[in-house]
């Protein structure tokens, strides 16, 4: 039985500037931890999307940039049970590591936010 192939599509993620400026200026969920910040907004596309903010001014080789968004992209991909959001991920602390555990923890605090029966009152 051939395993369950899991993709991040171009449907999957966020392009426009107008879309990242609609998920900072009016976030729905906010997840923070040492490393990484997270973002999210209901969308209307009926799947989650993804955007990544890692800035030259935190990862200053661009080995440790690509390295920190391969991860959160690996990270969302894995993550089935995301709700219909625009998420958008923060690099926010000076030459951090950023690992697939960090992203991970992201990912499953924004499900748990979003499935409490009082999220969105």
């Amino acid at each position: 039985m051939p395993a369950a192939r899991f993709r991040y599509r171009p449907a999957q993620r966020l392009q426009r500037k107008r879309d990242f400026d609609a998920v900072f200026h009016k976030p729905a969920v906010r997840v923070g931890g040492p490393t990484l910040w997270l973002v999210a907004r209901p969308n209307d596309a009926g799947l989650a999307r993804l955007g990544m903010v890692v800035a030259k001014r935190f990862l200053k080789r661009a080995v440790a940039r690509n390295r920190a968004k391969r991860m959160i992209r690996e990270s969302f991909r894995r993550s089935t049970d995301l709700p219909a959001m625009d998420i958008v991920v923060r690099v926010v602390q000076k030459d951090a590591w950023v690992s697939a555990a960090d992203a991970d923890r992201l990912f499953t605090a924004l499900v748990a936010r979003t499935n409490r029966p009082w999220a969105g009152a």
